[in-house]
């Protein structure tokens, strides 16, 4: 066989390996052959794609901004509560069995008052707004099981350093201990965590937040898990670098949340459309997340939960004003190569 058709051969074979890969089942979906829970995120979670739902690819919700407390605490003498109900109602109504409610205490999207409270009433009223949020979620747990609660949100800086946020000002870093206490006679079944960013990117941050997880549980409060925030991209980081971040947290004892997935790729602002060869980078690297993740013993993975149902709800294109794609589910709530990519991942 002359070596020019026996090479354009292996191209055409490549080419339809590749297309398999990035190509699924119409009818099949990730909630269907995820051995670990698969999530998104939406507060308006009854928006529909023709005859989907978002509870159709996936069975976890996580809440995105309407738990966040400049939601939920207008006034210091008023929550917001009946937001978890509604979120409850419409995550069973939209075929989620599961909710992840996201963030308790953060330094971030708060009531512009809270800050300028003196110590002592400001953890008064943190204890009490933590009591009040537990017994909601568990009373609204009738409608969808409430599987897990980022409990304290970025409380460390990129150096491993506590963050001097007006929480840490007014307490220290007790704080972080109270409010897991407050939450720690919750059903075990409900996991809670503590969540950060570039946590796989950083290894001296992600030691940090280990070591804040080992002195909660010394103090005698209950910690189940680290919530890796993996807002990344198809540079970095390498999946070297996710796997030993994994094994990392599970040698310590603690349960691996993948909590805010996202892949840009557009992170240097240099392109203006999804070309099939970004699309396909993408693909690669979503793939060998879920492929990391499924490898992990059952006990330690909580799930995967994507930081958006599509590329039309994205943050990303908001906060950066650039173009970008990425998420598993394009503009039109289509299945992306990514997305069939970990569906393929998954199903062999």
């Amino acid at each position: 066989m002359p070596r020019y058709v026996f090479a354009s051969i292996l191209i055409v074979l490549l080419s339809c390996q590749k297309d398999q890969r990035t190509t699924c089942d119409s009818n099949l979906f990730l909630r269907d052959v995820a051995p670990f829970s698969v999530g998104t995120t939406d507060d308006n979670i009854l928006v529909t794609w023709g005859d989907q739902t978002s509870g159709k690819h996936f069975n976890r919700i996580s809440t995105e901004n309407i738990l966040k407390m400049e939601n939920m605490m207008p006034r210091k003498d008023s929550f917001n509560f009946w937001r978890i109900a509604w979120m409850a109602r419409e995550a069973m109504n939209s075929k989620f069995t599961e909710l992840h409610a996201h963030p308790v205490i953060w330094h971030n999207q708060i009531p512009d008052w809270l800050p300028q409270l003196p110590p002592d009433e400001l953890k008064d009223l943190m204890l009490k707004y933590c009591n009040a949020y537990r017994g909601n979620l568990e009373a609204y747990s009738q409608f969808v099981a409430i599987t897990g609660i980022d409990v304290v949100n970025e409380a460390l800086n990129e150096d491993g350093s506590l963050r001097r946020s007006f929480w840490y000002e007014a307490m220290g870093r007790d704080y972080i201990r109270l409010a897991f206490q407050e939450f720690s006679g919750m059903n075990p079944e409900t996991k809670l965590f503590y969540n950060d960013y570039n946590l796989a990117l950083n290894p001296k941050k992600l030691d940090a937040a280990l070591d804040l997880c080992d002195w909660l549980r010394s103090a005698g409060v209950r910690i189940d898990g680290i919530g890796m925030q993996m807002h990344i991209d198809i540079h970095e980081p390498s999946q070297v670098d996710i796997a030993a971040a994994f094994q990392k947290i599970i040698d310590r004892g603690y349960m691996v949340h993948v909590s805010e997935l996202d892949v840009s790729i557009n992170p240097r602002n240099t392109e203006t459309s999804a070309t099939p060869a970004l699309l396909s980078k993408q693909a690669d690297v979503y793939a060998g997340i879920f492929r990391l993740y499924n490898q992990l013993p059952k006990k330690y993975r909580y799930g995967i939960t994507v930081w958006g149902y599509s590329d039309a709800e994205s943050w990303i294109q908001n906060k950066y004003q650039r173009f970008d794609a990425p998420l598993l589910l394009d503009v039109a709530g289509m299945k992306k190569p990514a997305y069939c990519a970990c569906l393929n991942t998954l199903n062999k």
